[in-house]
């Protein structure tokens, strides 16, 4: 596949790459803000040829590499052809590159996923605490065994709970009375929608908290957190989707500072393509290990 680029795009492009490279010579961090089309890319490509040219014998002798993060494996495949044959280039999506570091470390990602689901189980009881709807009020009016029997119930029978979910109001409550008597029918019956909700974040507060108690005995199967590929969270079973992955990879930099140090032992040079869609937490992420390059007078700029 051949890339072309305008006369007037290249003469804008060579100012912007003068002072791309001032940049990097001084070890300042830089972004490049232009809108679709102008060849940011382009520039990408040409900024970390230049990086290559007069770099490589640093980064091959001390066994580092550049790092190019991208957001689709479109990207990558098209970023990885454009730079050509260098083993000195590790071309890798965001969240790749982030569980290729932190996924080695998961004595250090078990506590940070405990954490989160403590996080989480707190926040909804929370909810049901405090909020007003009728609903949640209701059910603030049954017996702790009361409240047990429904959670128990559900955590047993979920897939059942699933499908009375869709069932019209009236086969919904029906079912409740004749499967819980009419005491907590009528203690509870409401809003359906209301209710559906509560249902829920009981069923995940029970599932958290056997997960938290497997986690702790060290049962086999969650001693470790996985990342899904195609996005299928179940925190429950210690898998961890895209924004999920991110936050933890925050958490774990904030938190050991090692990670810092391993990134930056392997890659002083980190370029973010598309850097303006790029989220917060992944900002953060590298200028937390910017910040703690500076601190410890290291080589690392993105």
């Amino acid at each position: 596949m051949e890339y072309s680029i305008s006369k007037n795009m290249l003469e804008y492009e060579s100012e912007v790459l003068l002072e791309i490279k001032s940049n990097l010579k001084k070890r300042k961090p830089f972004y490049l803000l232009a809108g679709a089309g102008s060849g940011k890319t382009h520039t990408l490509i040409e900024t970390i040829l230049y990086v290559l040219s007069s770099e490589a014998n640093f980064l091959t002798h001390n066994n580092k590499k550049i790092g190019c993060i991208t957001y689709t494996n479109n990207a990558k495949g098209e970023i990885s052809t454009r730079l050509g044959n260098t083993n000195l280039v590790v071309v890798s999506t965001i969240h790749s590159f982030l569980w290729d570091i932190i996924g080695n470390y998961q004595d250090a990602l078990v506590e940070i996923h405990k954490e989160n689901i403590i996080n989480i189980i707190n926040e909804v009881r929370q909810d049901h605490l405090l909020n007003s709807n009728p609903a949640y009020v209701k059910f603030r009016t049954l017996e702790s065994e009361e409240l047990e029997k429904i959670c128990c119930d559900i955590v047993d029978k979920e897939h059942l709970y699933y499908f009375l979910f869709k069932f019209d109001a009236e086969l919904f409550w029906f079912f409740f009375e004749v499967r819980f008597g009419y005491v907590i029918f009528s203690k509870i019956k409401s809003d359906k929608v209301s209710v559906i909700k509560i249902l829920k974040g009981l069923l995940k507060i029970k599932k958290l908290e056997v997960c938290l108690q497997e986690i702790n005995d060290k049962v086999d199967g969650f001693c470790s957190v996985r990342y899904s590929l195609k996005n299928k969270e179940k925190l429950h079973y210690n898998t961890i989707g895209h924004d999920t992955l991110l936050n933890y990879s925050l958490r774990m930099v904030e938190k050991n500072k090692y990670l810092a140090d391993i990134i930056i032992d392997i890659y002083p040079y980190i370029f973010i393509d598309e850097y303006q869609d790029t989220s917060r937490t992944i900002v953060d992420f590298f200028n937390k290990v910017l910040q703690y390059s500076e601190n410890e007078g290291r080589l690392f700029t993105f």
